[in-house]
Formats: C-alpha cells, sequence, structure tokens
C-alpha cells in the first residue's frame, strides 16, 4: 500500500515536471493576431462637454475617432461628425473634441481643437513645437524663458519646425538636450 502511493507521488511529480518544461517557450516569438493592436497610439482623443464618458483614449487607428465619440455616450444626437484626418490637426497628437447639445434639443455639434500642451505633458503626450507659445515651451523641463523665446525667434525666422532636430540650430540646445526634449515634443 505504502509502495503504491509513493510510486504515485513519483509518477504525478514527473508529470508536473514534464508539464512545466512543455508550457514553457523560451526564446520565442510573440504570435501576432487579429487582436494585436500597435503598442504607441498615433493620437490621443480627448473628448468632454455633453458626453456620459469623457476622457482622454488613445487612438491606434486614425479611422477610430467616430467610434471613440460614440462610445463617449454624447446626450443628444450629433450630425453625422466630419473630423479631419489627425495627421492634418496642426501635427498634434492630442485632438480635444468638445461636444455641445442645444438645450432646446435637437442635433449637437462639435468644436475640434489640439489639447493644451499643460494637459499633453500631464498625460505624457508630445505636443507641437510649431505651435506653442514661449509661455507653453517653458512648461518643457530643461526649457527656460530664454531658450523658449530663441526657439519661437528660430520658427519665426524659418517657418515651422519640419523635423525635432531643427532645435539644433538654437543656441543653448545640442544633440544631449535634443534628446531629452524629444520625449515631449514633435515638430
Amino acid at each position: 500500500m505504502i509502495w503504491q502511493r509513493l510510486a504515485l507521488l513519483v509518477v504525478a511529480a514527473v508529470m508536473v515536471v514534464l508539464l512545466v518544461i512543455r508550457g514553457r517557450h523560451n526564446g520565442e516569438q510573440a504570435v501576432v493576431s487579429a487582436f494585436s493592436v500597435s503598442p504607441q497610439p498615433i493620437a490621443w482623443l480627448q473628448v468632454r462637454g455633453a458626453v456620459n464618458h469623457g476622457g482622454t483614449y488613445p487612438l491606434f487607428d486614425k479611422n477610430m475617432t467616430d467610434s471613440v465619440i460614440i462610445m463617449s455616450e454624447p446626450r443628444c444626437g450629433l450630425r453625422p461628425l466630419q473630423l479631419p484626418d489627425t495627421y492634418r490637426l496642426g501635427g498634434q497628437r492630442g485632438i480635444s473634441v468638445v461636444i455641445h447639445c442645444p438645450p432646446s434639443g435637437g442635433a449637437g455639434y462639435t468644436d475640434i481643437a489640439s489639447i493644451p500642451p499643460a494637459q499633453c505633458l500631464v498625460l505624457g503626450i508630445p505636443f507641437s513645437l510649431s505651435h506653442a507659445s514661449p509661455d507653453e515651451l517653458e512648461l518643457v523641463p530643461g526649457i527656460g524663458p530664454v531658450l523658449a523665446a530663441r526657439i519661437v525667434m528660430l520658427r519665426q525666422k524659418n517657418g515651422d519646425f519640419r523635423q525635432i532636430e531643427d532645435l539644433l540650430q538654437v543656441k543653448g540646445i545640442a544633440n544631449k538636450k535634443l534628446e531629452r526634449l524629444m520625449e515631449y515634443l514633435i515638430p
């Protein structure tokens, strides 16, 4: 009787070891499935105003905008949304949609703007260097009033920034500082 129990215990231990070894997939690549999403959002959509579920949502596809607005449950019917492509909003990665409902009922309307740079910083969303005021640039760690003024002067002289590396033309910005600023700014 004791030998039978010992034999069962040994068989169980061997099976557990085999299952652990076979269950591990060391070194294998992750499989891409139909439900995989990009790890980095292409933009962020902030929905506020007359909605039941306002908030800031990541967009992994430029066609998700209408779906996010519908899921936020506007408190009134909306006219068909004619939202611009997220890439054409001044290079911003943070888009704010405010939904307004008329008090008398009927179809509501939307206002579209960029998420303000101060909110972008709090949310960890880079904001557009080409559209920021000196005060907004000063919110970025490592940019003070003098550097902000130099950045704006370069922008006024040469036009909008085409790439973040254009900041290297600003006195006081070298490669190391540029790397730190890239976390907060886009052209």
